[in-house]
């Protein structure tokens, strides 16, 4: 702390004392903050040499830079939407032929079989084989209606048991695409980060931090 009139040369006199102290000491280590995935908010101080803080940092947003360009350029070509689709393709062949033989049994018991957001549905079939009206169903003879609802209450075990089917396949396929992206992902940036580690090799925490 100093004091005194202005125009003394409080300014220089301190420069003056810092400078010759400091040309007697060694410059210190650069302090860098880099992110902690364990606790976003209390990130890693590292000590790296001094003068390098500014180049990791330049390093770590190229980094960034780079993965970005390339993952886009990968999630947007031609050959990985078509490797989703096939795998799509794939997954509702599968749903399909289980929803063929309870359609068919439906079919054959007069009724019509509806999917929508993942529910199962049945409804009565007219003679031609659309959906018959709820007046039109008002009209028939109670022991059809009897009748219908028995075969109804028959396909209804059916359904529920489709519908459970339908979810493990829909889970397998999520965790399949799942599985693509990241392993479509690795692909793309793997070689991007071992070029920034060996960039880094000096320093083992970084090195693992990547």
């Amino acid at each position: 702390f100093v004091v005194g009139a202005a125009g003394t040369g409080r300014t220089s006199t301190v420069r003056s004392v810092v400078k010759e102290r400091a040309q007697s000491k060694s410059t210190p280590s650069d302090i860098i903050l880099i992110y902690n995935f364990e606790d976003r908010d209390g990130p890693h101080a590292v000590q790296v040499d001094a003068g390098d803080g500014p180049t990791i940092k330049a390093r770590y947003d190229a980094l960034v830079e780079e993965m970005v360009a390339a993952l886009e350029k990968t999630f947007e070509s031609d050959s990985f939407a078509n490797e989703q689709q096939e795998l799509e393709r794939i997954h509702q062949e599968k749903t399909d032929a289980l929803l063929e033989d309870i359609q068919e049994k439906a079919k054959a018991s007069g009724f019509l079989l509806t999917k929508s957001r993942g529910t199962l549905s049945l409804g009565v079939a007219d003679k031609e084989g659309a959906a018959l009206s709820e007046e039109a169903y008002d009209e028939l003879p109670t022991e059809e209606k009897e009748a219908l609802e028995e075969k109804a209450e028959s396909l209804q075990s059916g359904l529920e048991d489709m519908l459970r089917k339908i979810r493990i396949l829909e889970k397998a396929h999520d965790e399949t695409i799942a599985n693509l992206l990241r392993a479509t992902a690795s692909t793309c940036v793997d070689p991007i980060f071992v070029a920034s580690q060996e960039s880094l090799q000096q320093y083992d925490f970084l090195v693992a931090h990547l």
